[in-house]
């Protein structure tokens, strides 16, 4: 459930897009961030990663999460139920380091 909280908006196919999306140029700007976004980790397309891939991909992922770059602030700004609390970043963390084959 966090990961869909905090992460699916930016990283798979299941955007929800809100009204503001429609209003160029902001449109543009968010349309690039979510394009970007399942460039680095796209969860519609986890079943197609190799194995490789996706470890690759759980390591960046907890990093990422663990340093604080993700999600982002100017998403969570607006989408405060986004926002990871401490306890949510340890809970993710423990979870994709104890996934066997992730460093």
């Amino acid at each position: 459930q966090i990961i869909k909280t905090s992460c699916y908006d930016c990283h798979s196919y299941h955007t929800k897009y809100p009204w503001y999306t429609n209003v160029a140029p902001l449109s543009w700007w968010i349309g690039d961030h979510i394009e970007e976004g399942r460039e680095h980790f796209n969860l519609s397309e986890w079943g197609a990663y190799s194995e490789k891939k996706a470890l690759h991909k759980l390591e960046e992922f907890y990093e990422e999460v663990e340093e604080g770059e993700m999600p982002l602030t100017s998403y969570t700004l607006i989408h405060g139920e986004a926002s990871l609390s401490d306890e949510q970043v340890k809970k993710l963390v423990t979870w994709v380091k104890s996934l066997p084959g992730v460093k």
